[in-house]
């Protein structure tokens, strides 16, 4: 991370921020590649959270999302089981990734059983890597299955957010050029 500039992962978690969160909803809870969970206050409690966990952590090797989303869904199923009194609060978990899932059967094993759960799931991509494999995982064209099972919903919402950079880009530039 280079002081006072932005990297692609910080650029995507303000545009998510900005774009999804409700703002008078600020504290959010925070969880960085299995390490333990904390609570952080708006957009600069997640940078902040990010930074501290940016320097923790080991960032190679396989992109296997399965064990994210299971802990993820294993956690809001403890929140609701056994407490109907309890707020009903719909969780969203963001992942954002530069690489290719490697473990897309257990992801979507995963994700069908979040299904049946109060969540939904972004997905950023961010970088140049192929990421058409991951289209398969939002519902939006076709239900997701495994091994025959349909997902109850789709809960999944994939983001090129390069694609969507580009776009704002050329976006803005055509209203300049219309405004002139």
């Amino acid at each position: 991370m280079e002081e006072g500039h932005d990297n692609q992962y910080q650029t995507a978690i303000k545009s998510v921020l900005e774009k999804w969160f409700v703002e008078n909803k600020p504290y959010a809870p925070y969880q960085a590649y299995g390490e333990e969970q904390w609570y952080v206050y708006g957009e600069q409690g997640v940078l902040q959270a990010y930074a501290t966990a940016i320097h923790q952590v080991k960032l190679s090797g396989d992109t296997n999302f399965a064990p994210t989303i299971n802990a993820f869904a294993s956690k809001t199923r403890a929140f609701y089981t056994g407490n109907p009194n309890r707020d009903y609060k719909y969780q969203i978990l963001l992942i954002i990734t530069d690489g290719i899932i490697t473990d897309m059967s257990e992801t979507k094993k995963a994700i069908l059983e979040a299904s049946k759960l109060p969540l939904s799931i972004i997905i950023v991509g961010v970088g140049d890597a192929d990421f058409s494999a991951m289209k398969e995982l939002d519902g939006d064209d076709k239900t997701l299955e495994y091994n025959g099972e349909k997902a109850k919903r789709d809960i999944v919402q994939i983001l090129l957010f390069l694609l969507t950079l580009e776009l704002e880009a050329l976006a803005m530039r055509a209203e300049d050029h219309h405004g002139t």
